[in-house]
């Protein structure tokens, strides 16, 4: 009986050391992507409205979720509230982490959610996304 407490409370205090406190944000974006990549944005064009339609493309250095691989080329489409306000990973050769969903009008990728789909490129995001996809 004591070795299934102690095994209980070992599984118990490795389960509290592996999640962090702000996994169940991260882990609520990931389940709205089908795809989550980082990489070097290629090219960008957005409309001049202050609704923006954008239209990226990222080159793959990193595929943590969904089929794409180092090196592809993926494009995606924003939608949001911008206005002139763009994101530093919005700049060609700029590195950002993308949350994606297929588009159901379009049928390319699209952001998955307009205001954490885009990230500036950040190790610890990174390594979270790799800690809580590995936790799943």
């Amino acid at each position: 009986m004591k070795i299934i407490s102690l095994i209980v409370i070992a599984l118990a205090a490795a389960q509290f050391a592996w999640c962090q406190p702000g996994d169940d944000t991260l882990r609520f974006y990931l389940s709205k992507s089908n795809m989550v990549i980082a990489g070097e944005m290629q090219e960008g064009i957005c409309s001049t409205s202050s609704f923006q339609a954008c239209s990226f493309s990222i080159r793959v250095d990193e595929a943590f979720k969904g089929g794409a691989v180092r090196g592809d080329i993926v494009a995606f489409q924003t939608e949001s509230f911008w206005g002139d306000y763009a994101l530093p990973c919005h700049a060609e050769h700029a590195k950002c982490i993308v949350f994606l969903t297929p588009g159901k009008e379009t049928g390319h990728w699209k952001v998955a959610d307009p205001w954490f789909g885009m990230q500036n490129y950040s190790s610890f995001l990174a390594t979270s996304i790799k800690r809580t996809l590995g936790a799943g």
